[in-house]
């Protein structure tokens, strides 16, 4: 038999009998060990031994006596020539099978003994190069797939062996897989390179359309910016030139309104020059709205903030429009909010829109109705004007114009109050250049509410303020 330094028989005359299935998976076969063969001489051989098998000598064999089943055996153990397999050949028989012969004739039985021995020795030699070949071949492969080289080549030999042919076919498999891996990992390895080729040209053309798409809007807002400038240039350069035709157009015609120089004759005169003075503060008026709307547009509006009252603020405008109000017989009213509240703002501009929304308010507010000013606060903890009147109203999808410059006020028509007025639009930029909301609530025949909306950051308590008065004239 041949087993291995640790017991496992790897070759019996009885080849069935050391085939066993592993404990692990059912699936999986093993070598038996020597005390798993059933076999009392066998076990005894081995139990007897002095020495492990794992510790004995690996360059010359031992020989052994022992008894078993009444008889005395003995046992010849070689150890394989090759340091590759660690395994031993195991010989072994009943004393008696050829030592009476021996006793009677002790040369001859020494002598056909020692040819005994070589023979086994001989057989063994011959049975272990059988296996070691193949197993070498096996390694050698192995060595080539470690470098890389897999390619599938007939086995050197072919053993007698069916598990080390199995092997063989086994590792050919095994080779066969990995040669096809590799080849689908380079396949791979192309497909990713060009892949990420693509990828980064792709990447770079939107990257240079974005940088072109950035550039051209770039342009474009400087043209724009360009636009702007030179349109606010040309209306202060107009105003000037408007101006000053239009103040000797209205001053002219309010000499012949009044009759300053003496009673005329033709009181036709008289109403011609009081239209003509009308039209000369109305046109003026639309300059200066103009040319204001222009200057918030491009953001060039200054603004010169004061703490302010925004009750006395809205009774000042109120006050201005009163006469527009009488000749219309339409009451104002004022509802004032808390007491206690300043605002940070600028009070021209602040009154400009109250104006505006005022005058609005009255122009389309028949004869008999009421217009009415509410401030108070917000629930974001801003500050609100709010103008109300029952007017004729407008419809939903008029509000939208409201802010756009030169859009025709259609809710008035068949009326001599319709114009292309910048009230509105100039409000709402007025609005917002101070950080605010412009908004209007509105429906036909029902009037409309105009609200417009301060931040909270512009809202200053009136205690505090006071606060602040006193410990800077205490300072002083």
């Amino acid at each position: 038999m041949i087993v291995d330094r640790t017991g496992n028989v790897i070759a019996y005359p009885e080849s069935e009998a050391i085939v066993r299935r592993s404990t692990e998976s059912l699936n999986t076969l093993r070598f038996a060990n020597v005390f798993e063969l059933e076999s009392s001489v066998i076990t005894e051989l081995f139990s007897s031994l002095a020495t492990p098998l794992a510790d004995l000598p690996k360059n010359r064999p031992v020989f052994h006596t022992f008894a078993a089943d009444g008889e005395t055996h003995q046992s010849i153990i070689v150890p394989f020539p090759s340091d590759i397999w660690p395994w031993l050949i195991v010989i072994h028989m009943p004393e008696n099978d050829y030592l009476g012969a021996i006793k009677q004739n002790r040369l001859v039985n020494i002598g056909l003994a020692v040819v005994i021995g070589l023979a086994a020795i001989a057989i063994g030699m011959a049975i272990a190069r059988r296996i070691a070949r193949p197993m070498a071949d096996l390694r050698e492969r192995a060595l080539r797939i470690e470098r890389g080289e897999l390619e599938v080549d007939p086995p050197a030999e072919e053993s007698p062996f069916q598990e080390i042919r199995a092997t063989q076919a086994a590792f050919a498999r095994m080779t066969r897989g990995l040669r096809d891996q590799k080849t689908q990992n380079a396949d791979l390895n192309l497909a990713l390179t060009k892949a990420k080729s693509d990828l980064e040209e792709s990447v770079r053309q939107r990257t240079q359309e974005l940088r072109d798409e950035i550039s051209e809007r770039r342009r474009a807002e400087l043209r724009a910016e360009h636009a702007n400038a030179a349109k606010t240039r040309f209306l202060a350069n107009m105003s000037h030139e408007l101006r000053t035709p239009l103040n000797a157009i209205v001053g002219f015609s309010e000499i012949i309104k009044t009759q300053a120089f003496g009673q005329i004759a033709n009181t036709r005169y008289v109403d011609y020059g009081t239209d003509i003075h009308e039209a000369g503060h109305h046109l003026r008026a639309l300059i200066e709205d103009m040319i204001d709307l222009a200057l918030v547009e491009g953001e060039k509006l200054p603004l010169n903030e004061e703490t302010i009252d925004p009750r006395i603020t809205a009774q000042e405008s109120i006050r201005m429009v009163t006469p527009l109000a009488n000749k219309k017989s339409i009451t104002l009213s004022m509802a004032a909010g808390q007491p206690n509240v300043l605002l940070s703002a600028d009070p021209v501009r602040i009154r400009q829109i109250l104006i505006n929304l005022l005058t609005n308010a009255i122009k389309y507010t028949p004869k008999g109705g009421e217009v009415r000013v509410a401030t108070d606060m917000a629930e974001d903890g801003g500050f609100r004007f709010t103008v109300r009147d029952n007017g004729v109203g407008m419809s939903q999808d008029y509000h939208e114009l409201t802010v756009s410059m030169y859009a025709k006020r259609e809710r008035r028509t068949s009326r001599a109050e319709d114009s292309y007025g910048l009230g509105l639009p100039l409000t709402a930029k007025l609005v917002e250049a101070h950080g605010g909301t412009f908004s209007l609530v509105s429906s036909p025949s029902r009037g409309t509410t105009a609200i417009a909306h301060l931040p909270p950051s512009r809202v200053i308590a009136r205690k505090l303020h006071l606060i602040e008065a006193t410990a800077i004239a205490a300072e002083g």
